[in-house]
């Protein structure tokens, strides 16, 4: 058994970051014996080392519990913010289906020159239309039936202006 007034000056200094060497050097130049010194050691390092083992498992419960709890609310955060409502039920039965008649859809002038087929015939309806009122060519979507309505309106004026003259 080392002797405990060692054993505690020892665990105060080792507390303190003192060298161990050092300690040792000046435990025997006090007079303390060879023997005393290292059980006094061994005694003093091995209660910081149980020391130091215990406190670091009671802190592992308490992180433990905090983390899940963290989760916990991180994952209540994202539902609050990020849920997903009901979709919206669907007003018609599938088992009666509703049945849309075909309706005539009346074309308007450069829609009935766009289903037009045949060049020539495509041609004549824009210039057609150019003729008949001021038609505007910018309402055609299409980048190619558009192109096809300046040139008739072109050759419209092109005429009006021959006749003219």
């Amino acid at each position: 058994m080392a002797n405990r007034q060692l054993v505690e000056y020892l665990k105060e200094q080792l507390a303190h970051k003192a060298d161990i060497n050092t300690l040792r050097t000046m435990a025997l130049q006090q007079g303390w014996a060879p023997k005393d010194v290292e059980e006094a050691i061994k005694e003093a390092y091995s209660g910081i080392r149980k020391k130091t083992h215990a406190d670091h498992h009671t802190h592992f419960p308490a992180v433990a519990i905090a983390a899940v709890v963290l989760v916990v609310l991180m994952g209540a955060l994202f539902m609050v913010f990020f849920r997903q409502t009901d979709p919206i039920k669907d007003p018609i039965d599938p088992t009666n289906p509703v049945i849309i008649p075909d309706v005539p859809v009346e074309l308007s002038g450069w829609e009935e020159c766009q289903a037009e087929d045949d060049s020539v015939l495509k041609d004549a309806c824009y210039q057609k239309l150019n003729r008949d009122a001021e038609f505007e060519c910018d309402i055609v979507s299409d980048d190619e039936e558009q192109g096809v309505c300046y040139r008739a309106k072109e050759a419209v004026l092109l005429q009006a202006y021959a006749q003219g003259a």
